[in-house]
């Protein structure tokens, strides 16, 4: 549908990529975290999830085909807090990723479900700082 535009649909399969891997990443970080700090990671992790889902489908309505990408297998971190300083550089990386693919959306509702991944992903690392300052 939209082959003059190989370059967004190359950044939202990588960024499907990302958020698989987010979601493994995570299962991980919940595993390590202390008590207190597994609903919040919960909550970022099935975001993830949900992202995934839109960016699958938008490479769905601009390619015409559907991908699966598998979850990758993730080595842990060797500490906690190593895994939550991980975890705020993929968050802001995807923030400054998903702006190009914000950028280059070629209408509105597209454009709206990338803002929200956006907003969301800066929401994350502001968790994750805070739960980094904590630990």
């Amino acid at each position: 549908m939209y082959s003059d535009k190989p370059d967004l649909v190359r950044r939202i399969r990588e960024a499907m990529e990302d958020e698989r891997h987010d979601v493994a990443f995570y299962a991980i970080l919940i595993e390590m975290a202390p008590p207190e700090d597994k609903d919040i990671i919960k909550g970022i992790r099935e975001d993830e999830l949900k992202h995934y889902t839109m960016f699958s489908d938008m490479y769905t309505y601009l390619t015409g085909s559907s991908i699966s990408v598998p979850e990758p297998e993730i080595s842990p971190p060797k500490s906690y807090k190593d895994g939550l300083a991980s975890a705020i550089m993929g968050e802001t990386s995807a923030v400054e990723e998903y702006r190009i693919i914000l950028i280059e959306a070629p209408f509105w509702y597209m454009k709206n479900c990338i803002y929200i991944i956006v907003t969301d992903e800066q929401k994350h690392a502001d968790r994750f700082n805070m739960l980094y300052s904590r630990a």
